[in-house]
Order: structure tokens, then C-alpha cells, then sequence
């Protein structure tokens, strides 16, 4: 892990992809978040044990489940039930994230809450931590818990947010009481350190698999440096939002972004006018981009990366002629801080523009 301008993982570098994200009308239900229980490990893999907070007027739950398989992104939704539920991870290893989406009664969809499972550098002899649960938050401050475990030695938290801060310390017991830096987004990730006996890995501790989870805290959109189409970008990725002037929105990212007259098209569906589909992913992204196009015809393409003020910061690629139909690419942005950008696609024709989102 590395400092942040903006936020990280969580998870994570897999974001692929999300239905449209419009908020001009408040979903007809409440949206729903969730709290990774535990793993277990069994001979058909990994079971991972969610709880699940139950909505009225909730027609069905679905679970958008993602992550990578033989360095192709993947995307499963699944059918869920509260208050509990269980799924089979696809591996044990890389980045999983989970997004609870609420179905209405009416056919509205509700996205709510998002967590990361990060197994990166991990053991899962050493036990996450367990029943995570967010107890308070605010602008000013955030308190969460979960369950004690003995074999865990302690616990570690990292928190970043948008302003670059990071701070990342140990605790004895499993609660957190931590006053959050002038921000608008903060990232926090938990993971348990195990006592290594059997010394294998020439370490002392060994680490379980981290959970990372996002709140976003404003006051007015107004007053943000940045405009709707980037806050619709990094609310996607949240798991509860809170407003000093219109309260606690919880997982209701749909009426937090209404309350601020934001519309959004998410940067991993937008389809330019010089292309039949683009698909951008994941979105945010830390080091490793994959573009998906369909083209209706030759193109002579480069990409480029530029600041959210429009200067040229990196060619990703130079101009290559790509023939008619699906092409998936994939390109490095290695060394690249994180942040907001864009990519703009370049052809003969025009250029086309996305926002990405780059974790650290």
C-alpha cells in the first residue's frame, strides 16, 4: 500500500461494470448495507457469511459480486435473502468487491453499500476481522467495532482520504474511535495481525485478508471542488454517506446524490458517440486499466491520460489502427498518483473523454 491523494482499494482494483447510476428521482425503496461475518475455509473453498439489513418495500436483494479470474475481469449477481447470507468466493487471492443493489416493488433498483475483500499479502489462518459494524459517524468523526478474537495479536487500520492524509496504526482492541481530517471522502482498511509460530514467512505476524469500506462526508455540492460527475463517480464506491446540512444518508446513494441535483452516468457504462459501446474497467482503477470497445469500422486510436483541468500528463498509447468489432485492451498506469482524470481517446474522427478514478 501507498499514500493517497484520493482513495484507495478498496478494494480495490476492480470495478467493472455498473448499471447507470440516475438520480433525478429518490428510489422507491430504502437502499440496504451489510457486514462481512466471516470466512471459512472448506473443501469447496472459501464461504464467506454476510449479514444483511432488511428494507421495507424491497421486492428482491442482489448481491454484484466482482472480481478478477485469470486477470479477466468478472461479474456475477446473485440472488440474496436477509438477514444472512452466504456465497462461495471465486478464489483466494486478489480483490473482491460487493455491492448490495435493492430491487423495488415497483421495479425501481436501489444500489446500497459496498465492501472490499483484499487477500493481497494475506493468510487466512489468521482471521478477519469479524462482524464489522459502523456505530457512529459524522463530518467530524467515525466509530466502528467488531468482534474479539483470540488468536489475533491486534488489529491494524489505515485510513486515507482525499486530501492525502494517511494514517495507519495498531490497535489492542477490536474498536475504533477516529476523528476524521477535513475531507470529503475517507477510506478505512482492517485487517487482523496473527502471530507467526511456525516463523514461515521470516516475518513475526502474519496478516489475515483486509476489509476496506468508504464513507463520504459533504455539506453542500456547492461547495466542492469537484463537479457531479466526480462525486457520482466515488459515491458509487460507498458504503455510507452523511451530509452536515441534510444528515445521515446511510447506503441511499441515490437520494444523496438527488439532494444535490446530480444526474450521473458512471464512467464504467458511459458510451461515446464515436464508438457502438466502451467499456472502461475497473473504475476506480490502481495499476492495471482494461478497455473494451466495439467498433463499427477502422480506427487509428491513441490514448492519452490528463489531469481534471485538461493538461497532457501521460501518453498511454500511441496511435494504432484497430479493425471493426470487439477489441479488449489493457494498459499500465504504474507510478500514476492517485486521483481524478481523464482518459481521452483519440482518433481521426474526434476524440472521446472518461473519468477514471486512480487508487493508490
Amino acid at each position: 500500500m501507498k499514500a493517497t491523494y484520493l482513495l484507495l482499494t478498496l478494494y480495490l482494483s476492480l470495478l467493472a461494470f455498473y448499471p447507470n447510476l440516475s438520480a433525478q428521482d429518490a428510489a422507491s425503496c430504502a437502499a440496504s448495507s451489510f457486514s462481512l461475518i466471516t470466512l471459512e475455509s472448506g473443501t469447496d473453498g472459501i464461504q464467506a457469511l454476510f449479514s444483511l439489513e432488511e428494507q421495507a418495500n424491497v421486492d428482491r436483494y442482489t448481491l454484484r459480486y466482482q472480481y478478477f479470474k485469470e486477470e479477466q475481469p468478472m461479474e456475477e449477481s446473485l440472488e440474496i435473502l436477509p438477514p444472512a447470507f452466504t456465497i462461495e468466493l471465486a478464489s483466494d487471492t486478489g480483490l473482491h468487491r460487493f455491492t448490495l443493489v435493492n430491487v423495488c416493488v415497483d421495479g425501481d433498483t436501489h444500489p446500497g453499500s459496498q465492501l472490499v475483500l483484499d487477500f493481497q499479502n494475506s493468510d487466512l489462518q489468521c482471521p478477519i476481522p469479524e462482524n464489522l459494524r459502523i456505530l457512529d459517524y459524522n463530518a467530524s468523526l467515525i466509530s466502528f467495532e467488531w468482534d474479539f478474537n483470540e488468536l489475533a495479536q491486534s488489529w491494524h487500520v489505515r485510513y486515507d482520504n482525499a486530501e492525502g492524509f494517511v494514517d495507519e496504526f495498531d490497535v489492542p482492541e477490536p474498536f475504533v474511535n477516529q476523528e476524521l481530517a477535513p475531507s470529503n471522502f475517507h477510506l478505512f482498511t482492517l485487517f487482523t495481525n496473527c502471530e507467526d509460530q511456525a516463523l514461515a514467512s521470516g516475518q513475526l505476524l502474519r496478516r489475515s485478508p483486509a476489509i476496506q469500506f468508504m464513507i463520504i462526508t459533504v455539506d453542500d455540492i456547492k461547495a466542492l471542488n469537484i463537479s457531479c460527475m466526480e462525486l457520482c463517480i466515488i459515491t458509487e464506491n460507498a458504503y455510507l454517506l452523511y451530509s452536515s446540512r441534510h444528515g445521515k444518508f446511510a447506503a441511499n446513494k441515490l437520494d444523496f446524490l438527488a439532494t444535490y441535483n446530480c444526474s450521473c452516468t458512471t464512467a464504467s457504462q458511459e458510451v461515446g458517440s464515436l464508438f457502438q459501446s466502451i467499456r472502461l474497467y475497473p473504475n476506480p482503477v490502481r495499476n492495471k486499466l482494461f478497455l473494451k470497445l466495439d467498433l463499427d469500422q477502422v480506427e487509428n486510436l491513441s490514448l492519452a491520460l490528463l489531469d481534471v483541468q485538461g493538461r497532457r500528463l501521460r501518453q498511454i498509447s500511441d496511435s494504432k489502427r484497430f479493425l471493426p468489432g470487439e477489441h479488449f485492451l489493457e494498459y499500465s498506469l504504474d507510478q500514476l498518483r492517485a486521483g481524478l482524470y481523464w482518459l481521452v481517446i483519440e482518433t481521426e474522427r474526434g476524440a472521446e473523454y472518461l473519468k477514471i478514478l486512480v487508487q493508490p
